[in-house]
């Protein structure tokens, strides 16, 4: 089996260029946004302020164009592809837009009923996350009809990452009903460069990045399975994909209620 990365790179600009010049603008905005934690060093919740936009862009970045990979599969036009791929773009901008507003005014993005205007911007944000997660239900539930014309391995592994997707939304929701990430003790600073995980009590970010980018590591694991079967002599590859989403969910699962329990992940 042969990979070129170029050839992956025009694969994935042809299947979708709008969203794979989406995630490339975020991927621009991602190293501006590190160039800012130098510039800027202004804090928020003992961490740079501008940690968070840089998060945020780079996983929209991989979201957007994992999408643009997927969509093409769908049984639809490709006028309604386009559209479909527009909105997901336009929501995706708003919700980054915000998180760099309030980090530009040195101030928390999530949790932040401060004042009418913090209030009203991560109001903005939560909605805007519904509406993504609704995008993507449609997205799952379109890949859930008979019109797919794909392996049936490696169609599963694209239902089954975005199920996990969509459960993985559901923590976020956990989190915004507990009006906070944090368990327990909370950090200022330190914790996983970055990442900047709660290291004295539980964090509900570490299950739910874990549980968003089943997004993409459970399709490929079964493009991975569909592609070795023959080579590799793979018997059952389904029942591999669903061993596999399932060890992955339960992983997911252990992750939450560490966190619920008030356990800090660096420290398991």
């Amino acid at each position: 089996m042969n990979f070129s990365f170029l050839g992956f790179l025009k694969e994935l600009k042809e299947r979708n260029s709008f969203l794979f010049n989406m995630g490339l603008f975020f991927l621009i905005l991602f190293i501006w946004n590190l160039l800012m934690t130098v510039i800027d060093n202004r804090l928020v919740g003992g961490y740079n302020a501008w940690l968070k936009p840089s998060r945020f862009a780079v996983s929209f970045a991989i979201f957007l164009i994992s999408m643009g990979w997927y969509l093409i599969y769908l049984p639809i036009s490709y006028r309604l592809i386009k559209l479909f791929s527009f909105l997901l773009g336009v929501v995706v901008f708003l919700e980054y837009n915000l998180i760099v507003f309030q980090a530009g005014r040195g101030i928390s993005s999530h949790f932040n009923s401060f004042t009418f205007l913090d209030t009203f911007i991560f109001q903005m944000i939560t909605i805007l996350n519904v509406v993504i997660g609704f995008l993507v239900l449609i997205v799952f539930l379109c890949f859930m009809g008979k019109g797919v014309k794909l392996p049936m391995t490696y169609l599963w592994g694209i239902r089954l990452g975005l199920l996990v997707f969509l459960v993985s939304c559901a923590l976020g929701g956990l989190m915004i009903k507990l009006n906070s990430h944090s368990i327990g003790l909370e950090s200022l600073g330190g914790g996983i460069p970055f990442l900047n995980w709660n290291e004295n009590g539980g964090d509900l970010r570490v299950s739910h990045l874990v549980g968003i980018h089943g997004l993409q590591i459970i399709p490929f694991f079964s493009w991975i399975l569909h592609q070795m079967k023959e080579s590799w002599r793979i018997h059952f590859p389904l029942i591999w994909l669903l061993s596999i989403t399932l060890i992955y969910f339960l992983f997911i699962l252990y992750l939450l209620f560490e966190a619920l329990a008030g356990y800090s992940f660096l420290k398991l």
